[in-house]
């Protein structure tokens, strides 16, 4: 799989914490919304293929760590998703709903008679691109309304959200 913020935030992290170990999951497939109506879906938490698979590879991580005898660990999420849903206003509209649902969604989720994240667990919403790889702008009309749900978002699901940079970290 391709690599890429979650590497940095790795090393970063490895380098302030030497002693605790780190597990990266991924899930990534360009090209999938959140919303309903105008995308495919996908990160929808009401079915979506790529929400899907997310929570069942979080189930696996989770079993995995338990067989290990790791039950004391940090969890943090790293998203970075909603050019596709930049691609209509009308998406970008509901971003900020669609993504707080979607955080909502997967902090409620449960397994094996628990949480399957911890109530703290910090999630870190990363801007979508305004640019492409060979430094064109995408074009999407409703980017700037996507990055503004992002924030909206984020201050709905904690008090305590912190913007940094092209990222905003919500624990």
């Amino acid at each position: 799989e391709d690599f890429s913020t979650e590497v940095y935030f790795a090393q970063k992290f490895r380098a302030e914490n030497p002693d605790q170990p780190i597990f990266v999951v991924k899930e990534a497939v360009a090209g999938n919304g959140i919303d309903l109506e105008l995308t495919n879906g996908n990160w929808n938490a009401t079915g979506g293929a790529r929400y899907n698979a997310l929570v069942a590879r979080l189930e696996f991580i989770k079993l995995e760590l338990a067989a290990q005898g790791i039950t004391d660990y940090n969890q943090v999420i790293l998203f970075n998703q909603g050019e596709a849903d930049a691609r209509y206003n009308e998406s970008a509209l509901r971003y900020d709903d669609n993504l707080y649902d979607l955080i909502s969604s997967l902090r409620a989720e449960t397994f094996n008679g628990q949480l399957l994240i911890k109530p703290d667990t910090m999630w870190i919403q990363e801007r979508i691109r305004p640019e492409l790889p060979d430094g064109t702008y995408s074009g999407y009309d409703g980017a700037a309304y996507v990055r503004q749900g992002i924030y909206t978002a984020l201050a709905r699901d904690t008090a305590d959200a912190v913007h940094a940079a092209d990222i905003v970290i919500s624990a």
